[in-house]
């Protein structure tokens, strides 16, 4: 009995093992390039803004950046815990409108300790009793989280532009009171 002989592979083309291997590395390398991509990206940025601007690296504006940046910054880790709980929470944006809205309606822009004491009540209040009401009513009915998310921030949005209106019609009827005396 006579062995085949095994299948010589061309010269210069890698067996089948070798090309999974070079995809896999191909593969690897490129989530590598996305991982790093935002930080890449974010680096291009600030090298083009600093050629482009003389004021860019100054000190005032590296301040202004940092203060901006840090409600964001607050909210994605924030946003942050509730990913790794497995959860999803997309009322962040309306409850952060309705804290900074509030106290800027009731002290009319005004800085201070009461208008960050009312800003961090305000959302404190949203989150214990609107989310904890709504949010265990419509987990009671078996509404999937994303949605009780979505109705907590409908809430709170209605009561942001109830207030709003309710303020711009009060400055109406104000003003036109002033008109008639």
């Amino acid at each position: 009995m006579q062995l085949a002989e095994p299948a010589l592979e061309e010269p210069g083309v890698p067996l089948r093992s070798e090309r999974r291997q070079n995809r896999e590395r191909a593969l690897a390398l490129t989530l590598r390039l996305i991982q790093f991509g935002p930080g890449v990206i974010l680096a291009a940025l600030f090298l083009t803004m600093t050629l482009l601007s003389p004021f860019f690296l100054t000190g005032e504006n590296m301040q202004n950046l940092g203060t901006q940046s840090s409600i964001v910054a607050a909210l994605a880790i924030g946003q942050l815990f509730v990913i790794i709980a497995r959860g999803i929470d997309v009322s962040v944006g309306a409850v952060l409108a309705f804290s900074a809205v509030l106290p800027a309606t009731l002290f009319g822009g005004s800085d201070g300790f009461a208008f960050v004491l009312i800003g961090l009540s305000a959302g404190l209040a949203v989150g214990a009793l609107i989310l904890g009401t709504i949010r265990n009513g419509l987990a009671l009915l078996n509404v999937v989280p994303f949605w009780q998310t979505v109705a907590v921030g409908c809430v709170v949005l209605v009561a942001l532009e109830l207030d709003v209106i309710r303020g711009q019609l009060e400055n109406r009827l104000r003003v036109s009171q002033a008109t008639e005396h």
